[in-house]
């Protein structure tokens, strides 16, 4: 078998382990692992159009208006007139989907932990350098940031195509984008610079 073909069902055995794990964890909750997507990309970028839902999804790749309408219908979610487009519509969490989205960050957060403590001591800033570069320029690898994204006053910003200055400090794995360039931030300090 070669490295490549070996890697790839690597990455899938792996995600489906991941999402196995995440399904159990959310099942309380009452939620699909895209359900739980789609109220967090809401709570953490929202309101959105539906077109910008759907590229900042990476669970959901077939109908994420079909997605939408379950989380609408479900009472959370709902539809808005676009304040500087009244043709276009919005889409933001109920207070029950802001609650919900909340829980579904802890569920995340025990996760995350869950996968830290299995995985402490080994070595993975190249392994998250290496499936980075797979998915670079990819749909999935888009980057989903946090709203609203700022740099420190203190960060020095980077000239585009420089990997000189200093980003601004963000939470481990967090990415930011500056000037067109995507900076994605690792672990141990590593810093990996896309040019688009």
């Amino acid at each position: 078998m070669r490295d490549a073909e070996r890697l790839r069902y690597l990455v899938l055995a792996a995600q489906r382990e991941g999402n196995r794990m995440l399904t159990e964890q959310l099942r309380s909750l009452g939620v699909t692992p895209s359900q739980a997507e789609g109220l967090r990309v809401l709570a953490d970028r929202g309101p959105l159009s539906l077109r910008q839902v759907g590229e900042l999804l990476v669970c959901e790749t077939g109908s994420p208006s079909r997605l939408l309408a379950t989380l609408v219908d479900a009472g959370l979610v709902e539809r808005r007139p676009d304040p500087h487009d009244h043709r276009a519509v919005l889409l933001q969490l109920t207070d029950r989907g802001a609650a919900l989205a909340d829980q579904v960050r802890d569920v995340e957060r025990n996760l995350y932990d869950d996968i830290d403590n299995n995985l402490r001591g080994l070595p993975l800033d190249g392994t998250l350098t290496l499936l980075t570069a797979l998915v670079h320029n990819r749909p999935a690898g888009r980057p989903r940031l946090p709203a609203p994204l700022h740099l420190t006053d203190t960060a020095s910003r980077p000239t585009p195509g420089s990997t000189s200055g200093r980003a601004a400090r963000l939470p481990r794995g967090m990415c930011a984008s500056y000037r067109g360039q995507t900076r994605m931030t690792y672990p141990a300090r590593v810093q990996v610079v896309f040019r688009p």
